[in-house]
C-alpha cells in the first residue's frame, strides 16, 4: 500500500505481496455503504478489540476512528449512487489491532466540494496510526492501527475525546 497525500508514516511496515493472506483475520465482513451500517461496523470493531485484550481506555478511540473511516467510505466513495459496498477487516499484529476499510468507489484523490471534507481524516489520524491509499482497480483503502496497550500510543496524539460519550449514547 502506498500512502496517499496527507498520510504520515506510522506503525505500518512495508508488507510483501500477499501479506494479508498470512494474517489471522478476526473481522472480515462486507456491508452496504449506507449510514445504517456505521453502528454495526463500530460495534463489531470495538467488540473484537476488547475481546482481543485491547486497553479499555482506548475503546473510544477505536469506536470514533472506525466510525469516521466507514462514514467517509459511505459519504465520499459513492457520491452519485446508492449501491456501493465496503469491506471491513481486522487482525492483530505485533501488539496492534489493525482495521482496514475498503471500498470500490471514486477514490481518495478525487476532488470534493464538500466543506470540511478532510476533517474526518484529520480526526482519524489523531486517534490511530492511519494510512489512506488508492486501491488498484479503483477505490480507497483506509488502514488504522490501534495499540493494545495505552502506553504504546504515539506521543503527539491528543487526549481521548469526549465524543466517545455521544457514540455510546448513539449505540
Amino acid at each position: 500500500m502506498t500512502p496517499a497525500s496527507g498520510s504520515r508514516k506510522g506503525r505500518f511496515s512495508t508488507a510483501a505481496a500477499g501479506h494479508l493472506s498470512l494474517m489471522q483475520l478476526v473481522l472480515d465482513r462486507s456491508f452496504a455503504a449506507v449510514p445504517e451500517s456505521i453502528g454495526i461496523v463500530r460495534r463489531e470493531a470495538v467488540a473484537v478489540y476488547e475481546n482481543g485484550g485491547g486497553d479499555p481506555s482506548l475503546t473510544g478511540d477505536v469506536a470514533l476512528a472506525v466510525t469516521e473511516a466507514t462514514a467517509n467510505a459511505i459519504r465520499h466513495a459513492y457520491p452519485h449512487r446508492g449501491d456501493g459496498r465496503m469491506t471491513v477487516r481486522g487482525w492483530f499484529e505485533e501488539g496492534l489491532f489493525i482495521v482496514q476499510v475498503l471500498d470500490r468507489g471514486v477514490g481518495i484523490d478525487t476532488p470534493t466540494r464538500d466543506p470540511g471534507s478532510h476533517l474526518g481524516i484529520a480526526l482519524i489520524e489523531q486517534l490511530a496510526d492511519a494510512q489512506f491509499a488508492m486501491r488498484e482497480g479503483g477505490g480507497t483503502e483506509a488502514r488504522l492501527a490501534f495499540p493494545l496497550v495505552a502506553d504504546a500510543r504515539p506521543a503527539e496524539r491528543l487526549a481521548p475525546l469526549p465524543a466517545w460519550t455521544a457514540l455510546q449514547l448513539a449505540g
